[in-house]
């Protein structure tokens, strides 16, 4: 699985091949209609640089790092990990802060 890139307004979102198979194994869970660049953009907004972020859709926690990435000189919102609502925290997220996301 390749590497997903959406541009939005100021950055781009990278839908790692992690995160796209764990999105597509969990597609029951999730509410796809969620992900859209104006859902994006508010939670680049909301997360602060080099942060690791995770919010509630639908019934699946979704994670996230806002970074700056030097090589191509621009902001990156990378999706990094999708997990059942069971639990936030992951092992490789554990100091992940959870985020409010309104709909639109």
């Amino acid at each position: 699985m390749l590497t997903k890139y959406i541009p939005c307004d100021g950055f781009v979102a990278v839908l790692t091949p992690h995160f796209l198979a764990q999105y597509a194994q969990r597609a029951d869970l999730l509410d796809k209609s969620s992900f859209y660049k104006e859902y994006f953009e508010r939670i680049f907004a909301k997360a602060l640089p080099n942060e690791v972020v995770g919010w509630l859709c639908s019934r699946a926690f979704i994670y996230a790092r806002k970074k700056y990435n030097e090589r191509r000189a621009r902001w990156e919102l990378e999706f990094i990990s999708c997990t059942p609502n069971r639990h936030f925290h992951t092992t490789n997220n554990a100091t992940a802060k959870m985020i409010v996301v309104e709909e639109r």
